[in-house]
């Protein structure tokens, strides 16, 4: 079965057609303020079925899908993904 989500997040990590930097992960995180964190696309290291991994300065960040809320195209402004019962 396909996931959108996950379709898209491996686009950012292998599509050289793409720019990740372009791209900002808004997920679910516990202890950001509003409880949410945003990660740049070129962050991604790896997605899973499951998962998707960030290489952030503290070391890997493992996110689950189903935390993922946004997905947004900083340059062009439009929202490629969008969660809200994330």
């Amino acid at each position: 079965m396909s996931n959108p989500l996950r379709n898209l997040l491996n686009r950012l990590l292998w599509d050289r057609n793409i720019n990740p930097e372009d791209y900002v992960i808004t997920f679910r995180s516990r202890g950001f303020e509003g409880d949410k964190e945003s990660l740049k696309g070129n962050s991604i290291v790896k997605v899973t079925k499951d998962f998707v991994v960030f290489l952030t300065k503290d070391g890997l960040k493992h996110v689950p899908m189903h935390r993922v809320i946004l997905v947004y195209n900083r340059k062009s402004g439009e929202v490629e993904y969008y969660n809200p019962r994330a």
